[in-house]
């Protein structure tokens, strides 16, 4: 991998395992001492691994590629689903999912074998075979016991998604966030220009309808103080000398 990648740092990686382990015969346990080591925290519960703490990809590999699956009793289960995820810069960057099937196969015994221990067992429990030899005979028993069950890893399913660097994650974010302020506030000045003319129009409406309202009144209050002037064009004043 190239240095750079290697040095990048994680947050967290997260192991769940499905079905849920049973505490009674399954444990995973993990490096103690490289977690010391990197300074790594980890926790373990019925549901899988983490392991947090900000430090370089390649430690967190190292830690991961030492992580133990124990199961006392694998003829419980036919198979175990393990789910790996990682994420770095406090969960923003999430990496694609590794998912890993482990399958128990249970061996079966031969027919005629299984045929061959039917007949014995009929008629001794303990399953005692005779063999004769020249010159005498020699007793061996053998218990019959299943053949226990071995673990057998599938083939890797891995969910594979567009390939893509970090920093091109980082970059489209950003584009993205830009190209969204920039929406945003071409929105945000179209509703005040909108709003700027809508107030503009409204002033412009009221003040003709003010100016039309004063012209009106003062026409009424011209008309008025015409009606009321005195008409004294007939008058005649006589002075009376006495």
């Amino acid at each position: 991998e190239p240095l750079s990648v290697i040095e990048k740092q994680l947050d967290s990686c997260t192991v769940s395992v499905y079905p849920p382990l049973n505490p009674d015969h399954e444990t995973l346990t993990l490096p103690e001492n490289m977690l010391t080591q990197f300074g790594i925290m980890a926790k373990v519960n019925k549901d899988g691994v983490v392991v947090s703490g900000a430090d370089m990809i390649y430690n967190y590999e190292q830690v991961l590629r030492q992580i133990q699956y124990t199961n006392r009793k694998p003829a419980y289960y036919l198979n175990r689903v393990f789910k790996l995820t990682c994420s770095e810069l406090n969960g923003r960057f999430m990496s694609n999912e590794y998912i890993q099937t482990l399958t128990v196969i249970h061996p079966r015994l031969p027919a005629n074998h299984n045929n061959a221990n039917k007949a014995t067992n009929v008629g001794d429990p303990t399953a005692i075979s005779i063999s004769h030899h020249d010159g005498g005979h020699e007793a061996s028993q053998s218990q019959s016991f299943p053949a226990p069950a071995h673990a057998h890893v599938e083939r890797h399913h891995v969910e594979l998604r567009p390939a893509h660097t970090i920093s091109d994650v980082y970059l489209a974010s950003n584009l993205d966030s830009t190209q969204a302020v920039i929406a945003g506030s071409s929105h945000a000045v179209t509703i005040i220009i909108v709003v700027c003319v809508g107030f503009l129009l409204f002033m412009i409406v009221l003040g003709v309808i003010r100016i039309r309202a004063a012209h009106y009144r003062t026409t009424q209050e011209e008309i008025a103080d015409t009606e009321m002037a005195w008409d004294d064009s007939a008058l005649t004043i006589t002075v009376n000398p006495m």
